[in-house]
């Protein structure tokens, strides 16, 4: 059986991002993303360990770092996406930046560890990075304002007309796969 790949406009989201990055009242020039939930918003990786720098004025700068494990796995699952290969993610992903010439590299503040924030305070040390904090940036984005949430009355499907909401669902999540179907003509 196929596998039918999901449709994710990671790149879109990536620079919708870097839009809002841009506008901020407090801006920055990189912002590491560490929460796993929105690391797999941004790029579509679904491993345990991972981080993304979203570069502000250029794509091309954006990096994803994991470790060794997921070698293959980020290759596949984020091909726009320069990955690298560190254990400790989010401290890699400073040192790029830092070498990328960074004045100002925002955080999640709101899901960032007391042990991840001293990680990321020693990668920076005395380069004259500048720590800022975020919060809410990236989850701003997500869900309804892409119109991407969908619901569905319970009756509908718990009754004979079930195999219309597995197709329905199926069409939401794969648009491109089900572009032909339309639901309602169906019933």
């Amino acid at each position: 059986m196929a596998r039918v790949p999901i449709n994710h406009d990671t790149a879109g989201r990536r620079a919708r991002l870097r839009a809002e990055l841009r506008t901020a009242d407090d801006p920055v020039s990189f912002l590491v993303v560490s929460d796993l939930v929105n690391v797999r918003y941004l790029t579509g990786f679904t491993g345990s360990n991972a981080a993304v720098l979203i570069d502000v004025d250029d794509p091309a700068g954006d990096r994803i770092a994991t470790d060794g494990r997921y070698l293959t796995q980020v290759a596949e699952q984020v091909p726009d996406v320069e990955p690298i290969i560190e254990r400790s993610a989010a401290r890699a992903l400073v040192d790029h930046a830092r070498a990328a010439g960074a004045g100002r590299v925002g955080f999640e503040a709101d899901t960032e560890t007391v042990a991840g924030h001293r990680a990321l305070s020693a990668a920076v040390g005395d380069s004259g990075i500048e720590l800022v904090s975020t919060t809410g940036v990236v989850q701003n984005l997500r869900a309804v304002k892409e119109h991407k949430l969908h619901s569905m009355w319970h009756q509908f499907y718990n009754s004979p007309f079930n195999y219309l909401a597995l197709l329905q669902i199926a069409a939401w999540i794969n648009p491109e796969a089900y572009e032909d179907m339309d639901i309602d003509k169906q019933w």
